[in-house]
């Protein structure tokens, strides 16, 4: 969260973290059901999502260890924000 406060994103921190981006958001929380974190995207292009992913990927792998490969599982959708 700080991190993010620090490089100027707007942060809502009810139920975990959102963070706002100019071309679209993420989130990250905890799942109510699972002992896992659950993360979620949106962008207005897949780069802008691929950017967002790689930022609160370089975030959580200093406090977990996660392959890429495992984080980066990319669900399709036509929903463009």
């Amino acid at each position: 969260k700080n991190y993010f406060i620090r490089n100027n994103h707007n942060v809502l921190d009810i139920d975990g973290a959102r963070v706002s981006f100019e071309n679209g958001w993420g989130l990250i929380r905890a799942s109510n059901t699972q002992p896992v974190l659950v993360l979620r995207f949106e962008a207005k292009t897949k780069k802008n999502l691929l950017e967002i992913q790689e930022i609160f990927y370089n975030q959580l792998i200093r406090f977990i260890s996660i392959p890429k490969s495992e984080f980066f599982i990319c669900q399709e959708t036509t929903d463009i924000i």
